[in-house]
């Protein structure tokens, strides 16, 4: 893979510099008299293979072009698009529209690169073609920039197709209205892909993999802006019919969001994963994954600054569940904020501004509209809001542990539950389901104000290991902790709680009260509150990360106990009294 990173750093330096050609062979393409080609291929074939000379052939958007293109065994090949005749083409004079290449009433794919490296395409529109708008294999290495991959289809991958150890870097970038039975936008097996302010959207799966489809041992990454007023990445709108409407991860993938290790460690934008949905044609039980679905052992997803918003699974589908995410057979999820980042994007992101938000995912006939948790999957989500969230069945519950491991630690939790219709028909839920082969461990939660009519924060279902340490529940006095089906202690935590009840389970440490939140400060604590170093760090607890601010948890300096923390999401400072962190702008 040592060509692909070389590449990738040159991808990096094209897409954020303006392009020498010093020592660049230009070759234009067009219908004038000045072209040196009148087809892209007779461009293509010129270039001899495997010679590191630098060439690029500049297309004239003088017309829409209907060619294959081949592209095998070359180097350091550039296509640029739109220019409006060939004297501008030589000179890299950019003017009117996008080039089109249009794939409509062709045999094979539009764009085909084997065996080539350092393959660069800018300014293009992909279209039209049945057996998918580009098709990469045999360890090529291609950049997509300032193009858009539309109306494409193909049985996998009806936009883009990269195997056999291949890379793309997608830059500034829209990939949109295309089909397939799996990866409507992108089908990724075996090879890496990195999409850095870029749109997957509008891209329809029949089978899995709406947006994306990630398979053997992909490695995904997908990043947001260094600015807020830049584009961010967005993968929008897309339609699966079984599996992970937006995104599809198994045997072995690997995804990244916003990745600190990489390009850029200042991500202020976070990744949108919004909008997308499960349809019709199936029902099954573990799960359907509208935003995200993760399957099988050595797959993962590792996201800083993520939020999922909006995604849903169809009316008429029962026993699935999952609208924002469902993780199955030894699948790993990781949420967590960019280590020495304050977990904010600035005033204009949101009403509450952390970057990592679940929100207003909703599965009206399934269950579990942010997780759920099958086959001994293991998520691991920390310092994120999540809130609006809905479900409106009986079954329904905004998270659900059939079999796995649910961490959250550092989550503000508040107005999720049910939209009664019609309103006189409240039905009770439940924020947490766990089932006898699940566990669950809470740890500096914030959980209030949320629509559980008369229901329960935990619902227990045999006797799963529950852990509620270091947490806030300001809840309706009515609505109970714990719903538990055996009462079975040994195999409960709950330890340092601030609560509005304690009738429903025994724990040490426990405290009713209210929370005293700050009113200029959504749930967070003002410094009376009951919550303030209410809590210590003991042993088998788990590690205190920052508050959901990116601010240290601990003592403040020469006031506050030693190793005494604050119950809940937040940790008050005295900072928060000034809107430190994006909660008002710093003059």
């Amino acid at each position: 893979m040592r060509i692909l990173i070389l590449t990738y750093s040159f991808c990096l330096m094209l897409a954020h510099t303006s392009q020498s050609y010093a020592g660049t062979t230009i070759l234009t393409v067009g219908t004038d008299q000045n072209c040196d080609f009148n087809t892209i291929q007779s461009a293509i074939n010129f270039v001899p293979d495997d010679d590191p000379q630098s060439f690029a052939i500049h297309i004239t958007n003088q017309q829409v072009w209907q060619e294959n293109l081949s592209i095998g065994n070359k180097l350091n090949l550039g296509f640029k698009g739109q220019f409006v005749n060939c004297q501008t083409a030589a000179s890299n004079t950019h003017a009117g529209s996008l080039t089109t290449l249009d794939g409509s009433g062709l045999l094979t794919t539009t764009i085909f690169v084997n065996a080539s490296q350092g393959i660069h395409f800018t300014r293009f529109i992909i279209t039209g073609s049945t057996f998918g708008g580009m098709t990469i294999g045999t360890e090529s290495s291609v950049s997509l920039i300032q193009s858009s991959v539309i109306n494409n289809s193909n049985n996998s991958g009806g936009g883009i197709k990269i195997s056999n150890d291949s890379f793309i870097f997608i830059y500034l970038s829209e990939i949109s209205n295309n089909v397939a039975s799996h990866g409507g936008g992108l089908h990724c097996d075996d090879s890496e892909v990195i999409v850095n302010r870029s749109q997957i959207m509008h891209n329809q799966a029949n089978e899995t993999g709406g947006g994306i489809y990630a398979t053997n041992h992909c490695e995904l990454s997908l990043n947001g802006a260094s600015s807020i007023n830049n584009t961010t990445t967005e993968l929008m709108a897309n339609t699966a019919g079984r599996f992970g409407g937006g995104l599809y991860a198994e045997l072995g993938s690997n995804v990244v969001i916003n990745d600190p290790n990489t390009i850029n460690t200042s991500y202020k934008n976070p990744v949108f994963i919004a909008q997308n949905k499960i349809s019709n044609t199936i029902t099954n039980q573990n799960g359907a994954g509208a935003g995200v679905y993760l399957n099988g052992s050595g797959t993962q997803m590792t996201a800083y600054k993520i939020v999922f918003d909006r995604n849903s699974i169809d009316d008429n589908l029962m026993f699935v569940g999952g609208a924002a995410m469902a993780i199955d057979n030894q699948a790993i999820l990781q949420i967590k904020h960019t280590p020495g980042d304050d977990n904010h994007c600035g005033v204009s992101f949101s009403s509450n501004h952390t970057c990592n938000q679940i929100k207003h995912n909703i599965t009206k006939s399934g269950d579990a509209a942010v997780i759920k948790i099958t086959g001994g999957a293991q998520a691991d989500i920390r310092n994120i809001s999540i809130f609006g969230n809905e479900t409106s069945t009986n079954t329904n519950q905004l998270a659900s542990v059939l079999n796995g491991d649910l961490i959250m630690q550092g989550a503000l939790i508040y107005d999720n539950g049910t939209t009664p219709n019609p309103p006189q028909v409240q039905v009770p839920t439940r924020l947490f389901r766990v089932s006898p082969a699940g566990t669950f461990h809470g740890d500096f939660l914030t959980i209030a104000d949320n629509r559980l009519w008369g229901g329960w924060v935990i619902e227990s279902i045999g006797s799963p290991q529950l852990n509620l340490t270091r947490s806030i529940i300001a809840e309706d006095p009515i609505e109970s902790v714990l719903n538990d089906s055996i009462n079975n202690p040994s195999a409960k935590l709950f330890k340092c709680l601030l609560t509005h009840e304690n009738n429903s389970f025994t724990g040490t440490g426990i405290t009713v009260g209210s929370p005293t939140f700050q009113p200029t400060l959504p749930y967070h604590l003002g410094s009376g509150s009951l919550g303030v170093n209410l809590c210590t760090h003991g042993f088998g607890d788990l590690f205190p990360e920052d508050d959901i601010d990116g601010e240290e948890r601990g003592p403040c300096p020469n006031l506050c106990a030693p190793q005494r923390f604050d119950a809940g999401a937040d940790e008050f400072h005295f900072s928060d009294l000034i809107f430190k962190n994006g909660f008002a702008p710093l003059l």
